[in-house]
């Protein structure tokens, strides 16, 4: 941490209240959920009340949930049908346990995969979180189903109509370009071997076959997942996606992402620098980088710190830190001052 200056830090607490008035007790068991001061903060910080924010890796919709509560209108694309059934789930819960509040925003979420992002959006949310609201939701429902990456009892469930609204300014309606923000919290390649690495160091004496077994809101084994990939398959699966965020993002809007660095044979893998440099190649302009404090690492990090210095008799290259990487869609060049 040696190049981070004191005032790019955010200390924000590990271990948020995450209640189950909003959240169900399944989706709190998700091996990778945002922090949910920093999810709070980024919202606050480029995003304003009103705003529609999409999210292309929503997860269980943390963005969503933490976006509603804040007024703002969310959707979130996720690929995995279990993340999608929690969100779903999420969304619900906080919608009928805060229908008091005036203020509060709405929220969506669709399966389908960021790399063909633009065409299951169609454009047009204020601020893109991994949740954005899809335009033209009926007839991307219905192409869905068609193709069969929905079915007819799902559509039901999650409430897509046959008639959806013809509101111009309903979220789903929403036309390409017009994003105000982009803010998610994309998986780290390899993402996948790293929970079960953790949940394994965690339950010492169970064979692995156990802990997945158990553990059902556990990471991705599929192999397309993008978080199963690792060095230049990560990286060009990412900038597809980036390039895709760029197509439905307004001129002059935020696009927020959440990274961390990570090691693999005994060397720092430096996850933001790699994010930077795809992410301008995607066409995005790099702002600013905030980091936010790990408070209390992991079992698994934990015990590998401990084995290191012991080993080596030398500092740790661990990450203690997680990125909050800022970059905006370039617009009028008068206002990159």
């Amino acid at each position: 941490m040696s190049d981070i200056k004191d005032k790019d830090i955010w200390i924000e607490r590990d271990f948020s209240k995450r209640n189950t008035i909003c959240y169900t007790k399944e989706s709190i068991r998700h091996p990778a959920k945002m922090n949910l001061d920093m999810c709070r903060k980024i919202i606050k910080l480029y995003s304003k009340p009103g705003d529609v924010i999409l999210d292309p890796m929503v997860g269980i919709g943390t963005t969503i949930i933490e976006g509603m509560i804040l007024g703002r209108n969310v959707v979130g694309v996720e690929y995995e049908q279990k993340f999608v059934d929690l969100a779903a789930q999420n969304i619900e819960k906080t919608t009928k346990s805060l229908s008091f509040m005036k203020t509060l925003g709405k929220g969506q979420i669709i399966k389908g995969d960021s790399r063909e992002l633009s065409k299951v959006i169609k454009e047009k949310a204020d601020s893109i979180m991994f949740s954005p609201h899809f335009a033209d939701q009926q007839q991307v429902t219905e192409k869905m189903v068609e193709e069969g990456k929905m079915t007819p009892t799902a559509k039901k469930k999650y409430g897509y109509s046959d008639h959806y609204s013809t509101d111009k300014n309903n979220i789903g309606n929403l036309k390409h370009g017009q994003i105000d923000s982009i803010i998610t919290s994309p998986p780290y390649e390899d993402m996948g071997v790293s929970q079960l690495m953790g949940s394994v160091a965690g339950q010492p004496g169970k064979k692995i076959n156990e802990i997945i077994a158990q553990d059902t809101v556990q990471y991705s084994t599929d192999p397309e997942n993008i978080g199963n990939k690792q060095g230049k398959n990560y990286l060009t699966e990412m900038l597809i996606i980036y390039k895709e965020c760029f197509k439905v993002l307004k001129k002059d809007g935020y696009m927020v992402l959440v990274t961390k660095n990570f090691v693999r044979a005994g060397k720092q893998i430096r996850l933001d620098s790699d994010t930077i440099k795809i992410c301008e190649a995607a066409g995005f302009k790099y702002i600013k980088q905030h980091y936010r404090k790990i408070k209390n690492p992991s079992f698994w990090i934990t015990n590998a710190i401990q084995k290191w210095e012991k080993k080596h008799k030398e500092p740790h290259p661990y990450p203690l830190v997680e990125d909050i990487l800022v970059f905006r869609k370039q617009g009028d060049d008068k206002k990159w001052k």
